[in-house]
């Protein structure tokens, strides 16, 4: 300190130089967290370098200079450390990475890693991101096994997951489904058992495809799926009645049932607006409801009773 109570010049610039080795120190801690070893590399160079160079400039410009200098060199270092920050939501890489792990890490699927990584700054390939979070997962007809991911529900941004023709499966469907899906199709795969709970609560769902499976049972769980507007489960082994929820499907056009075991009446399709209706074998008695034979794609086959 100074005779009038002043920190003198030599001081503050070495209480300046210290905060800027401090902040320098957080900053490659931060940068080097992130799975990309060049970045890191190059930030930890410019560390270096706006060191070395704001002690000398502190030194021959004195207080006001090298306060400046320090300024500069803080503001070229927070862009180089957020430059190498990872662009993804953290929920989202973890879930991406658990759903490589359960495809039995495909080689066929350019940038996924099983660890970290940056689907969104790095392109994984099928990913589609809206700035750092995961909104679409495309990746139809790839020969893909294995299964989903248990952890799913963490990319609560994806409206969009389209895994069909594929060979996943020989399992139930995963429960932890995406919760904010529009559209999910699963079709052409080896899912078995179950339609899973979690479908019932994505109220902002459109379209739904698991057609070309294995399933066996249908959940009545469709009183919140109001926004569905197109719906295939063909082709699987599903039976008994047409679950009664189905008439709270009150935005439904297009419903292919065909190609299963369902029994009884389709009166609970009568009220919707339907326009595209498939129902050919399966085994259903009854007569068809005066509503449905205005449809003139109707599909049917069973014998009237």
């Amino acid at each position: 300190w100074g005779k009038e109570g002043h920190v003198s010049t030599e001081k503050k610039e070495k209480v300046m130089i210290y905060l800027f080795r401090s902040i320098s120190y957080w900053a490659l801690q931060r940068c080097c967290c992130v799975p990309r070893a060049s970045a890191c590399l190059q930030t930890g160079a410019a560390v270096t370098n706006a060191a070395a160079t704001t002690t000398a400039t502190t030194k021959m410009r004195g207080r006001r200079g090298g306060a400046a200098a320090i300024g500069a060199a803080l503001l070229f270092l927070a862009a180089a450390s957020l430059g190498a920050h990872a662009n993804t939501d953290s929920n989202d890489v973890t879930a991406l990475n658990v759903f490589y792990t359960t495809m039995n890490h495909p080689p066929q699927l350019k940038n996924w890693v099983s660890q970290n990584g940056d689907p969104c700054g790095q392109s994984w390939q099928g990913i589609t991101c809206s700035g750092s979070r995961v909104t679409a997962i495309n990746l139809p007809g790839m020969s893909l096994n294995g299964t989903l991911g248990y952890n799913m529900n963490l990319l609560t941004a994806l409206v969009q997951l389209d895994m069909s023709n594929n060979n996943l499966g020989g399992s139930d469907i995963p429960y932890n489904l995406p919760p904010n899906l529009e559209k999910l199709n699963l079709a052409g795969n080896h899912f078995t058992g179950t339609t899973p709970y979690s479908i019932s609560q994505m109220v902002a769902l459109k379209d739904l495809n698991l057609a070309h499976n294995q399933l066996s049972t249908i959940s009545d769980m469709f009183n919140q799926l109001t926004n569905l507007t197109t719906m295939d489960i063909s082709f699987n082994t599903f039976s008994g009645n047409i679950p009664q929820s189905f008439n709270s499907i009150t935005s439904l056009k297009t419903l292919y049932l065909q190609n299963n075991q369902f029994s009884g009446t389709i009166d609970v399709l009568a009220n919707l607006p339907l326009t595209d209706l498939n129902v050919a074998n399966n085994q259903f008695t009854g007569w068809v409801p005066d509503k449905l034979k205005k449809i003139s794609s109707l599909q049917d086959n069973w014998k009237l009773i």
